[in-house]
């Protein structure tokens, strides 16, 4: 069990990450439960508490995959505006010249991976309520930082998933509580353009170290959401 042996489940977290940045055509290669393994050692690090650098690690390997997938959903994107001459939707608008075309190849094909099999979307299905309850809950700054990078570019790759968590989550808390939260939410995500830029994330992490900073102040009853 990696769990029990931090040493190790750093460095197959940091394998993970790394293959991912610099080796992704490897990943390709995987079968959907590899790639579902992979992915989701990658969550279990989010949370894991005998490394403190283990999360940090996990979290950039998370932002990278997402980053792909991106590549592959504002490419479509694109394709369907030159149809209809018409631009719409979060993050949308983006050439393909102004991408790596082999990045967009690969997010193609982890897109044709997690979409084909059942196991592999349940679990991305699992990344933005974790990250979302460890930021909401979390009280040190510099971890609230590195999960907000894969969580921004999560929101850029499905928007409307996004939504519907956040709709989720507030009528799960107690009902004298949920007012104040969806004006903080409205607050997360203020003067921010949902894509994989510095500024983006920039901005997204600094409305998140807010979100964070008023929801333990001001919503000490808030529970988690799954």
């Amino acid at each position: 069990d990696l769990n029990t042996h931090p040493k190790l489940f750093r460095r197959v977290s940091d394998f993970i990450s790394e293959v991912l940045s610099e080796h992704p055509r490897h990943v390709l290669a995987q079968t959907p439960m590899t790639v579902n393994r992979m992915v989701n050692i990658l969550i279990d690090g989010l949370c894991y508490d005998l490394d403190p650098l283990t999360p940090n690690n996990c979290a950039g390997g998370l932002d990278t995959l997402f980053t792909y997938l991106y590549r592959a959903t504002t490419s479509k994107q694109q394709q369907q505006q030159q149809q209809q001459q018409q631009g719409g939707g979060r993050g949308g608008g983006v050439s393909d010249d102004f991408y790596n075309r082999q990045e967009i190849s690969i997010g193609l094909g982890l897109a044709k991976i997690i979409n084909d099999d059942a196991r592999c979307r349940a679990t991305m299905e699992r990344i933005v309520p974790v990250l979302f309850n460890l930021v909401a809950f979390e009280k040190s700054t510099s971890k609230v930082w590195s999960l907000s990078r894969p969580l921004a570019t999560a929101i850029a790759c499905d928007g409307k998933s996004f939504d519907g968590f956040c709709a989720r989550f507030v009528q799960a808390q107690p009902e004298s509580e949920r007012a104040c939260l969806s004006d903080l939410l409205k607050m997360l995500t203020s003067e921010v353009r949902f894509d994989t830029s510095y500024q983006s994330k920039n901005q997204f992490t600094r409305n998140l170290c807010r979100f964070s900073q008023a929801v333990q102040t001001s919503l000490p009853r808030m529970r988690m959401v799954v």
